[in-house]
């Protein structure tokens, strides 16, 4: 029932929307719906709303029941904090934010024929109007069509680090990219928000030294508390204090985002992947772009070896205090990158 009233709510389905609680009485519009969320957090991010007079943007939650809040124990998750609006089918209880204040909620009306219709919306919801038209289309005609697309996406991409490039140089622009992408799409904006926080120029002064070099990452990024307690941690606290206080950096908080994440793809892994690679000397544009093969492109990106108490502390498979664990891996997957960009865009 969830999925069906988020559908409504992105189709701006719904008969009406009155507000409860500490909006009654307020007068609300709705200016954009938001983006829809598929992974863990808010139902819909971006959204604008006009409560009298003051226009909020933020996280949309929704729910059948306000209620559900509460048994999904999204008040204790910091990644609902952004929420400025609770939208649900039945009000039956007040409903205070992470921040405890009362959420602002709306009560969704769905017309009597939608609720009808609900199973097949449901089942079509992702059907374009011209999907069926696709058998009618010759396979030639398509790798053409997927072949400029492709070509559309690396040049967008190929501007976005040009437009790095002006702003920060060639090298930070390759280390804010390559930043970008270790957050393996979910944690992609934190990535890039810490790759900026914390230049390549002043970490690069450290790659001697793997303590400070992760110390300095694990630290700024906020997840230096992820690291099982013992002998590695502490070390890495007390250089993180020492080079913090030196540098006069702050530890950001990034949200990072975990639940619906493979253990491989954890953002304390990714860093420390990260801090492998980032260390070798050959981690220059240069380097990448005189590589001519897909070959050439995963030697380059090869890390160095582990460093620190081997680093193979065990990690579990979704959190560090289970006792079922996994070796940390630094090898890195190139399946996608060689599915989706032949040969020839190296040459």
């Amino acid at each position: 029932m969830e999925a069906f009233l988020q559908l409504v709510w992105q189709q701006r389905l719904w008969e009406d929307l009155r507000p409860v609680g500490v909006l009654e009485g307020c007068e609300v519009e709705i200016l954009d719906v938001g983006l829809c969320n598929s992974n863990a957090g808010p139902d819909f991010f971006e959204a604008k709303v006009r409560i009298d007079d003051i226009t909020w943007v933020g996280a949309v939650e929704i729910h059948a029941r306000a209620s559900e809040w509460l048994q999904h124990q999204h008040h204790l998750d910091p990644a609902y904090a952004g929420v400025v609006l609770h939208v649900v089918e039945e009000y039956d209880t007040p409903i205070l934010g992470y921040n405890g204040h009362e959420l602002p909620t709306l009560v969704m009306k769905v017309p009597q024929e939608l609720l009808q219709r609900a199973e097949y919306l449901l089942q079509h919801a992702t059907l374009l109007p011209c999907a069926p038209l696709g058998e009618r289309l010759s396979p030639r005609l398509i790798e053409e069509h997927l072949e400029t697309l492709l070509s559309e996406r690396l040049s967008a991409k190929a501007e976005a680090v040009h437009r790095l490039a002006e702003q920060y140089g060639w090298h930070e622009a390759l280390y804010i990219t390559v930043m970008r992408y270790f957050g393996s799409e979910l944690n992609n904006d934190a990535m890039e928000q810490l790759a900026r926080a914390l230049p390549y120029r002043l970490l690069i002064r450290y790659a001697d030294s793997p303590c400070k070099f992760e110390a300095l990452l694990l630290g700024v990024s906020g997840l230096l508390s992820s690291v099982p307690e013992g002998e590695y941690r502490s070390v890495l606290e007390n250089e993180y204090r020492y080079l913090a206080h030196k540098h006069e950096l702050s530890t950001l908080r990034l949200g990072w985002r975990q639940a619906r994440t493979r253990p491989a793809s954890f953002p304390l892994r990714r860093l420390l992947q990260a801090s492998a690679l980032l260390r070798k000397s050959s981690f220059t544009p240069t380097t990448y772009a005189s590589c001519d093969s897909p070959e050439a492109m995963r030697l380059a990106l090869s890390p160095l070896p582990l460093s620190l108490p081997d680093l193979t502390f065990s990690l579990t498979h979704s959190n560090f205090h289970r006792t079922t664990t996994a070796i940390l891996s630094l090898s890195l997957n190139f399946s996608i990158h060689e599915r989706h960009a032949p040969a020839s865009y190296y040459s």
